[in-house]
């Protein structure tokens, strides 16, 4: 059942078995197993080799004998007892961006304090130090709300000048200083309002609408986008996010009110102020809160752009096979609930123009995206 090769563009054949859909486009396949809810890349070798053996592949997936071990952008297929799909990784992970709990135990703290720390439509309940209360709440004091229901409880714990966060069962994180203690705080407190969203689809990046277009862009930590967003938003653009993204049915960024974060070496790094925090890595950051009024606008226009900070100035178009694996560039995989909201996904891909984006300096940036915006109104 191997196809002839020729020239898809925009159109594009689906191949079908028990467990496993394939879509195959000029520059590479897309393959989706409904057991597992999983959307990933293949190249066209891959691709290929695939459709020949597509009915020994469903029935591997259906007895469970074709476990995915799938990398950011491709997988390799080999037989070995039965057909595998093979790379490096050891797990899959269907729900990315949840965190989990560490498997240490230990016993909640007794005699602290509440706080209630609030965003959007989250709460969570934190059991803090007395020694600790006042400091925390002064540093908080956006987030602080009145006593209300929580979506989620934390305990601190200290010892000296080091911090434990935990669930009252198991703790999550150990060791932290003040100020990772706080980026931690902000991280499960937009994490946990993220997975309250009625989203479609999630990815790692940023997205900000500017010029009447929402731009969406997958990229690495370090890449450069939030500083690229803070230049946007300058100029009057929306900023929806610069972490985790989360989309609406119709392919829309849903507002959160999330922060831009300024990193380290960023040149807007020094200018923002306010609360300095740490990553686990050791990198120092700071929150920049848009103003409450900003709204975006309804039914404009998307167009995809990967940034890639510290190279030269280029605008290279990307095809549906690359633009999906900019939204797996991560390691992340695309878990999506339904063969008919996979076809969904490709198709907004297919039909919303794509591009790595690399530049120098902010100001290359923005003259490229000028330009898209441009030709796009």
């Amino acid at each position: 059942m191997v196809l002839p090769k020729r020239e898809y563009q925009h159109s594009f054949d689906v191949l079908n078995s028990d467990g496993l859909t394939i879509w195959l486009f000029d520059s590479g396949g897309l393959a989706y197993c409904d057991i597992r809810n999983v959307l990933v890349p293949v190249d066209l070798a891959t691709a290929y080799c695939v459709t020949s053996l597509i009915e020994n592949i469903g029935k591997a997936i259906a007895q469970d004998e074709c476990p995915f071990k799938l990398g950011p952008a491709e997988f390799d297929l080999a037989w070995d007892n039965g057909l595998s799909l093979l790379d490096d990784q050891t797990e899959i992970s269907p729900a990315p961006f949840r965190q989990g709990s560490t498997p240490t135990r230990w016993t909640p703290p007794r005699g602290h304090q509440e706080i209630y720390l609030g965003f959007i439509d989250t709460t969570l309940k934190l059991h803090v130090p007395d020694g600790l209360v006042s400091r925390l709440s002064d540093d908080l004091v956006r987030l602080v709300v009145m006593d209300r229901s929580p979506d989620l409880e934390l305990f601190i714990t200290s010892e000296e000048s080091s911090f434990a966060l935990g669930d009252g069962s198991s703790c999550i994180h150990s060791s932290l200083n003040y100020r990772q203690l706080l980026a931690a705080l902000h991280s499960m407190l937009f994490r946990a309002q993220n997975e309250v969203q009625d989203y479609f689809f999630s990815f790692h990046g940023a997205a900000v609408q500017y010029r009447h277009v929402n731009w969406l862009m997958p990229a690495r930590s370090g890449a450069g986008k939030s500083t690229l967003v803070e230049s946007l938003v300058d100029r009057g653009a929306h900023n929806f996010g610069d972490d985790v993204l989360m989309l609406d049915a119709g392919f829309n960024p849903i507002t959160t009110g999330m922060p831009v974060c300024l990193k380290e070496g960023s040149p807007a790094f020094n200018d923002v102020g306010g609360l300095l925090m740490e990553r686990l890595d050791g990198r120092e950051f700071r929150y920049r809160w848009q103003d409450d009024e900003m709204r975006p606008q309804n039914n404009v226009d998307t167009i995809i752009v990967s940034p890639s900070f510290g190279k030269p100035p280029e605008l290279k178009e990307l095809s549906v096979h690359e633009k999906l694996e900019r939204f797996l560039d991560l390691g992340y995989q695309v878990s999506i609930e339904g063969k008919v909201a996979a076809e969904r996904l490709i198709d907004f891909l297919a039909r919303t123009p794509g591009y790595d984006l690399s530049y120098s300096n902010s100001e290359q940036a923005i003259a490229s995206i000028d330009d898209l915006a441009s030709k796009t109104n």
